[in-house]
């Protein structure tokens, strides 16, 4: 039977969809609302059929009028109308950059508003430095820095100050805020000095496999977008270029596909690299995660890192960076490695020594099904539907 009864209409706003962890997330929500009696519909500009269709459960999707973003007075006026025609009783913004929104939530009284904050607290501005470190390599790009760059963003700081402003209008003209950890609370609590905070911790659900392959090849994976301020696979390539000298036989799996794609190919390729695949964007990651014995994750941003939890449930040991909180609450209780930021030298000796030590592989990989018992969706899609219920028990 239905918690709630299907009268209730609930909507996400994506900028794209699907597009990474975020749509993930959303898409398995969704799901698991609709058999408790929602309805959901899923409003974005920019939606990937065909990316779509290689998901076992596809939402109702309605693409907005204007292609270029979600914030646009048609969209606004769209949204303002579907609100009202759909009665949708809670629109769910899964877009930082969204502020218009408050134009929308003047006219739609009756609507209530979410964020959810799929990120750490401030990582556009922690991006932005590693775009500018990245300009900074070329001669045009360094001449822009010395001119320009340098005081608005070096001295001045103004992108954090932006990412700042933009989260405390999101925080204060919607009815919940929702982020991953206590520590991503208290960032934020603190960073933005809040006195009455309504934010709420949820973290991500993990389908658990009703099998785990436990007998592993000797294969390494990489698994995300392929993006250079947040993902830093070029630091992954360089590690593997000193594991492939200790470890021939193993091999390594780049799954994903984006921006940076080309650049990474021609990179490995310049580094001599033998035993890598870009094996591009997968629909069956499930294969890839039964396969591989370990996941490397050499990020400088990532919030929560969905693709470590997913490792866990299929037996596949993670290591990464110790980059954010989130990665750093996956990878506790003994179930995965974290390596100082950003010490290439010492990720590589310690994938080394785990490639070369079974016997702690196999203590790591039973640690780490363990702990993906946490992230049963079940149980986080039960404090999802608590939250809804709070914030609809009025309407």
């Amino acid at each position: 039977m239905p918690d709630i009864p299907p009268r209730h209409t609930i909507a996400f706003l994506h900028s794209q969809f699907p597009l990474g962890g975020a749509e993930v997330v959303t898409l398995r929500l969704s799901e698991y609302l609709k058999k408790n009696g929602y309805e959901v519909i899923v409003y974005t500009p920019d939606l990937n059929s065909a990316k779509l269709e290689s998901h076992e459960y596809m939402p109702e999707t309605a693409i907005m009028p204007d292609s270029s973003s979600c914030d646009t007075e048609n969209n606004i006026a769209y949204l303002a109308q579907q609100i009202k025609d759909r009665r949708i009783d809670l629109l769910i913004i899964v877009w930082n950059t969204f502020l218009k929104f408050r134009n929308l939530r003047d006219n739609c009284p009756e609507c209530r508003f979410m964020y959810i904050d799929h990120m750490q607290p401030f990582c556009e501005s922690i991006a932005k430095d590693e775009r500018l470190k990245r300009r900074r390599t070329t001669p045009k790009g360094f001449l822009k820095w010395i001119a320009f760059d340098w005081i608005k963003f070096g001295m001045l700081g103004t992108h954090y100050s932006k990412w700042r402003k933009r989260t405390r209008i999101l925080h204060d003209n919607t009815d919940a805020f929702v982020v991953l950890t206590p520590e991503y609370r208290r960032e934020m609590i603190e960073a933005l000095r809040i006195s009455d905070p309504h934010i709420h911790i949820i973290g991500n659900g993990v389908p658990l496999p009703t099998e785990v392959n436990t007998n592993k090849s000797k294969s390494v994976l990489w698994a995300g977008r392929l993006t250079y301020p947040d993902k830093r696979v070029d630091r992954l390539l360089r590690i593997w270029k000193r594991v492939e000298e200790s470890c021939p036989e193993w091999n390594l799996t780049i799954a994903g596909d984006g921006e940076e794609r080309q650049n990474l190919e021609r990179q490995a390729t310049e580094l001599g690299l033998k035993h890598i695949t870009f094996a591009g964007y997968q629909s069956d990651m499930p294969r890839l995660y039964s396969e591989a014995a370990i996941l490397c994750l050499t990020s400088t941003v990532d919030s929560w890192g969905l693709c470590l939890a997913e490792a866990q449930a299929n037996g596949v040991v993670p290591i990464a960076f110790d980059c954010s909180a989130g990665v750093r609450h996956i990878l506790s209780d003994d179930s995965g490695i974290l390596i100082k930021p950003f010490d290439e030298k010492a990720y590589a000796e310690a994938l080394i020594a785990l490639i070369d030590d079974e016997t702690r592989r196999k203590e790591l990989q039973q640690n780490a099904i363990r702990k993906s018992l946490d992230y049963n969706p079940e149980k986080i899609h039960r404090q999802w539907l608590d939250l809804f219920r709070s914030l609809l028990s009025g309407k």
